[in-house]
């Protein structure tokens, strides 16, 4: 797994400004990871693609792009700042019993928004991710996310990681050629544990 974050460049408020410099930013962090050139396509869901990446999720908010990479599996990044339409919407992202006891609106936003990115799942609304009460993990449709999250300033940044695949799922990801021997020993030790 690799994380790479990169201010984007302060300017006026002009939208079409802002989202120049949000692209600007995840192109020199592609330029980092993956190679000079690099470019983003996307799949029929949405879903950024990247030659070379097998794994990768993207992000901005006003401050900050990061970019999330694995070589083994899913993974979710989301970053933003506070905002009072958190408190607006919080009905519309919170389970009734997550409402009771929530206490940070901005890190289960950012969860659940990485773990929505890591699921692939189209249609999974935040109801349907559910926080646990130390905001350690988070478990959509039978999947738990291992969730690390931190403040990078007034960012807080959160990335989801499932904790484990399903049989079919591990056998698809490391049904290509190894890329390196320790790929081929970690596939055997996933299946000797089935």
């Amino acid at each position: 797994m690799q994380v790479k974050i990169r201010e984007i460049a302060p300017a006026d408020n002009n939208p079409l400004n802002r989202r120049q410099r949000e692209r600007e930013a995840v192109r020199r962090i592609l330029e980092e990871i993956a190679a000079p050139g690099a470019t983003v396509e996307h799949n029929a869901d949405g879903a950024p693609i990247v030659k070379g990446i097998p794994y990768i999720s993207i992000t901005h908010s006003q401050r900050l792009a990061a970019v999330a990479t694995s070589d083994t599996g899913p993974i979710g990044i989301d970053a933003e700042e506070w905002r009072s339409a958190l408190e607006r919407v919080k009905t519309r992202f919170l389970s009734a019993e997550e409402l009771e006891w929530c206490d940070d609106l901005l890190l289960a936003w950012t969860i659940k928004e990485a773990v929505y990115k890591a699921s692939g799942i189209k249609r999974l609304t935040g109801p349907e991710i559910h926080l646990s009460i130390d905001y350690l993990t988070a478990e959509a449709q039978g999947v738990t996310y291992n969730i690390t999250s931190y403040m990078e300033g007034p960012t807080r940044i959160s990335i989801a990681i499932p904790q484990k695949l399903t049989k079919e799922e591990t056998i698809k990801n490391y049904s290509k050629e190894p890329q390196i021997n320790t790929d081929l020993h970690r596939f055997q030790d996933w299946i000797s544990l089935l």
